[in-house]
């Protein structure tokens, strides 16, 4: 490598091999030396995608892999979170009430791999609403699932139940479009 670049983190990110549909690596190294210079970037607030992601940066917890839960919410489509079994579930916490009206999903796109899945919305995570169920054999895209919905909550839990190529569940990002709830205006 001819230039030199200041980074904090790396991430490796691998969807199988020629093989088969496992990930195999033996050994990483990173060299470098510590930059005396190097300033931490402020955090972002909004989603530079889609500024009216309420979701973004939001809360998420798993039932299974909570470390990488927060991937949901971070505004990338290229990290993920994973589980090792179906069913498998994120619920995301939007902090307060919101009359959701769009709700976007993205799964990581490999090996010809679709998803199973139902997304619903609660406001106490005791009761729950379903939104969206997905039982077609589409593979996912670039552009997400996107799905006009109705309803004023304050979770959202996405349950991954299949996948045609792969035993684990996984989701990339769920981005959502509310508007504010107001006691005091009708929904619906």
């Amino acid at each position: 490598m001819d230039n030199t670049v200041s980074i904090r983190y790396i991430r490796v990110v691998m969807y199988g091999n020629t093989v088969n549909a496992y990930n195999h690596m033996k050994e990483f190294q990173a060299y470098g030396v510590i930059d005396p210079d190097y300033v931490e970037p402020e955090p972002i607030e909004d989603d530079p995608v889609d500024p009216d992601n309420i979701a973004f940066g939001k809360p998420a917890r798993a039932g299974v892999n909570q470390s990488f839960a927060a991937n949901v919410t971070d505004g990338f489509n290229t990290t993920e979170w994973s589980a090792p079994y179906f069913p498998s579930y994120v619920d995301i916490d939007l902090l307060d009430t919101y009359a959701i009206t769009e709700l976007g999903l993205w799964f990581p796109q490999m090996l010809d791999n679709y998803f199973y899945y139902t997304v619903y919305g609660s406001n106490d995570l005791v009761t729950f609403d379903r939104l969206v169920q997905k039982r077609t054999k589409t593979l996912p895209t670039e552009n997400g699932d996107i799905w006009q919905i109705e309803g004023s909550y304050r979770f959202i839990r996405v349950y991954v139940e299949g996948a045609s190529r792969t035993g684990s569940a996984s989701l990339s990002e769920v981005r959502a479009i509310f508007k504010e709830f107001s006691p005091d205006i009708a929904i619906g």
